[in-house]
């Protein structure tokens, strides 16, 4: 299924031969945008970034005023917060991406990961996985699934929580939509293909972009199990 996922992104966006994956690989590497703005300080500093072109069955798209790169340092605490989620035979092979970002205006940082691999993906997406830092461990808040990387935390807020933007495509979704998912009050909504609880996107937001990265082997940062290194 992993493959599949893959194969259907480079399907999708096949009709422009664009290639999101490998133009954020090469922005990433040349230290600038998909504009050709250089980067500072991790972040993508230009006017409004477009999301890359995929097909989308409407015209609204969030528009990405920053992109800021996953952390690379392995945190062991939040590792073993993941692990915990994933079962023992699937951490092998399976990789992520995560970044800090304050998501409910406390000053604390939450984490987002993005946990990929031939066991955490299917043709719709892979796993998203939202963090609060509590005494030292990390909670998990809610898991969204299927998702795809990157995600876009808008500066709209639903019960002190900022939203989050997905795009979803495959799994059947043809064309792809852009979804927007909202705090509850207790956590954001576990499906960002389910129209009933992260409904289509309507109106214009803007945002940052984070997770951005390719879903290749041996990308972004590998779950150990528990008892090698990385």
């Amino acid at each position: 299924m992993y493959r599949k996922l893959v194969l259907v992104a480079a399907l999708i966006s096949g009709c422009s031969t664009f290639d999101a994956s490998s133009a954020n690989d090469a922005a990433w590497n040349s230290g600038k945008d998909l504009n050709g703005n250089f980067v500072e300080n991790g972040m993508m500093n230009s006017r409004d970034i477009p999301t890359p072109g995929v097909r989308s069955e409407t015209n609204v798209r969030p528009r990405i005023v920053n992109s800021v790169r996953p952390e690379s340092k392995i945190d062991d605490k939040l590792e073993e917060a993941i692990r915990s989620r994933i079962l023992k035979d699937d951490v092998v092979d399976t990789y992520y991406y995560y970044n800090r970002v304050d998501l409910d205006g406390d000053a604390q940082s939450e984490v987002i990961v993005f946990v990929f691999g031939e066991h955490q993906c299917g043709s719709g997406g892979c796993e998203t996985l939202i963090f609060k830092e509590v005494k030292g461990t990390y909670e998990l808040v809610t898991t969204l699934k299927p998702s795809r990387n990157p995600v876009v935390v808008s500066s709209t807020v639903t019960n002190d929580w900022k939203d989050l933007v997905f795009f979803n495509s495959g799994g059947g979704i043809d064309p792809g939509y852009y979804s927007i998912c909202r705090f509850n009050g207790t956590g954001y909504p576990n499906n960002p293909t389910s129209k009933n609880d992260c409904p289509e996107l309507q109106d214009l937001i803007r945002g940052t972009q984070y997770l951005a990265g390719s879903l290749r082997p041996n990308s972004g940062i590998r779950i150990r199990d528990g008892h090698r290194g990385h």
